[in-house]
């Protein structure tokens, strides 16, 4: 979720929008999901709930949408060719292979648009981008650049040029050493021979993508007119959007755009391309999927107006064949199905002028026998003065298998906001012992459990994975043992009326001899040890832990 800081004066003027501070803050929740947190003066501090809408994560991008929302023209946008070619070297195909470049003329740069383009710049590289990793953004005076034919290419760490904010000339390798962003994203490039530049006729380096720009040709100032910006990263469909964005906020503030012919001198990739392309896509909706789906009653005529207003454009509209058709502009590319429309429907249709029904349904709610079992088995923990905690079923494969000195498979997200939450947790203990890290602060002996899902990879299953309800229970302090946590586990088999036995075992997470396998009916149901010093170390953890996690399911 990322927070930017906007010009309330700015968004106003750009929005055309002559409405007090308060229904600004009411229309940025209602209809783009962004949250005011704070405003000072003239600054606004606003949180954007939705992390698939980047083209919002700027003051050009809310002011469009507010533009449209309520009814007033936005620009169009047409884009003639520069003339400028950028050639992309087949030694960086398996480094940063991908880019696309734009020129955008004839900018008038204040104070606040240069704060914006900044701000906007970090933004998408840090959160769209992963922290630069997948794609990151570069910003340049067009007129400083020599030529006509720029040179995407990976040269050897001895090349030199002076970075952005320094005045001394240093060598790729220095950089990556002593630049403040070289430190930041120096891994990026680790364990690379050849590192990306930017290249012009004249043979002057234009900048290191992902980590500076030149402090000749990459800085940009209240003096600069033409711009020519570049995206580079690991995914062409994900680069090519970040630039379509960012060269369309600065189409929002008079900036004429000129597309960059891209040649990829390797073969089976992009060929011949052109960007920055600001082509929409088509969806077809039926009107009876969106009024059952809303449960609304909604006309064609009312149907058409609302799509308007969310900036769609509908091409057809037929109560006969049951079809609208509609055009989705090119910066919405979180548009992948059509409920992602229907949502779009009822936020401008407004979510409180829908009227609550009570369900038609007979039936009476309770608790599923699987919920009465983990409350009984909460009940028991807590009697044994263990406090429940919960944490996050997504995480880090650093935290599921680096740090416990495992490996292992784990479901994975595609594309995950953040490298923190990638993974689906395949065990609660991982999560268990962070928690303790988190709270090393906090007085001892600390006896915490959590009980709830983990998800395993499984190839016979529906989906591929299977998914089971796990306890886990840890105590930590200076003198803590096995056979202390073993008790627990014990009394808890005791309550339930279940017989285990345990079984000695080697795990890579424990300290071996003081770690077993616990069995039920013949099967393996979970482990139970004491943590293993490499592992305490890994969580900056002093004092001893022993744990079991079990498979309740199983019980």
């Amino acid at each position: 979720m990322p927070t930017i800081e906007v010009s309330l004066k700015d968004l106003k003027k750009l929005s055309g929008l002559k409405f007090s501070t308060e229904k600004i803050k009411e229309s940025l929740l209602m209809y783009l999901k962004a949250d005011v947190e704070k405003i000072e003066r003239d600054k606004m501090s606003i949180k954007l709930e939705d992390t698939n809408r980047p083209d919002l994560w700027c003051v050009e991008g809310l002011a469009r949408a507010l533009r449209k929302i309520f009814g007033k023209s936005v620009k169009k946008y047409s884009i003639k060719p520069s003339g400028i070619t950028v050639h992309v070297d087949k030694n960086l195909k398996n480094i940063r292979p991908y880019v696309a470049c734009a020129v955008v003329k004839n900018m008038k740069i204040t104070e606040d648009i240069l704060k914006s383009i900044i701000q906007y710049q970090e933004k998408l590289g840090e959160n769209y981008g992963r922290k630069r990793a997948k794609v990151a953004l570069g910003v340049y005076d067009f007129d400083k650049i020599k030529g006509k034919k720029i040179r995407y290419i990976g040269v050897k760490p001895d090349e030199k040029f002076t970075p952005l904010g320094f005045k001394e000339e240093m060598t790729l390798t220095e950089i990556l050493k002593k630049h403040p962003k070289g430190i930041e994203y120096a891994k990026l490039l680790k364990g690379r021979k050849l590192y990306p530049v930017f290249i012009d006729e004249s043979k002057q380096i234009l900048s290191m993508p992902p980590i500076t720009n030149s402090e000749t040709t990459g800085k940009v100032t209240k003096r600069t007119k033409n711009l020519f910006v570049e995206a580079t990263g690991t995914d062409f469909e994900t680069v090519l959007h970040t630039l379509n964005i960012f060269v369309m906020s600065l189409a929002e503030r008079g900036g004429k755009v000129f597309s960059v012919r891209l040649k990829y001198n390797y073969v089976g990739e992009c060929g011949f391309e052109r960007s920055p392309k600001f082509k929409s896509s088509i969806f077809q909706i039926k009107p009876s999927y969106i009024n059952k789906t809303l449960g609304l009653g909604l006309t064609l005529p009312e149907m058409r107006k609302l799509l308007t207003k969310m900036d769609y454009k509908v091409t057809r509209a037929d109560s006969i064949n049951d079809l609208i058709v509609v055009e989705v502009p090119f910066y919405r590319k979180d548009i992948m199905h059509a409920v992602d429309i229907v949502e779009d429907i009822a936020i401008a249709y407004d979510y409180n002028n829908i009227e609550p029904l009570e369900p038609r349904i007979a039936t009476k709610g309770g608790l599923l026998d699987e919920t009465k079992k983990q409350d009984l088995i909460r009940e028991i923990m807590i009697g044994m003065q263990f406090q429940e905690i919960l944490s996050f079923t997504l995480t880090s494969k650093e935290i599921l298998f680096d740090k416990m000195n495992t490996k292992g498979k784990s479901i994975e997200v595609i594309n995950p906001i953040s490298s923190n939450y990638s993974n689906l947790r395949n065990a609660i203990l991982p999560l268990v012992i962070k928690f303790l890290e988190i709270n090393k602060t906090v007085e001892f002996p600390q006896r915490v459990f959590e009980i709830g899902p983990i998800v395993l990879p499984d190839p016979k299953a529906y989906n591929n994975v299977n998914q089971e309800n796990h306890l886990c229970a840890a105590v930590t302090h200076s003198k803590a043992t096995f056979t202390e946590i073993k008790s627990a586990l014990d009394t808890l088999m005791k309550q339930l009326d279940k017989e285990i036995k345990i079984k000695h075992t080697k795990h890579p997470s424990f300290i071996e001899g003081r770690c077993g396998e616990i069995i039920f009916n013949k099967k393996s149901i979970g482990i139970i040890g004491e943590i293993h010093p490499q592992v305490l170390e890994n969580f900056n953890l002093e004092n001893p832990v022993v744990v079991f996690e079990i498979n309740v399911d199983a019980l």
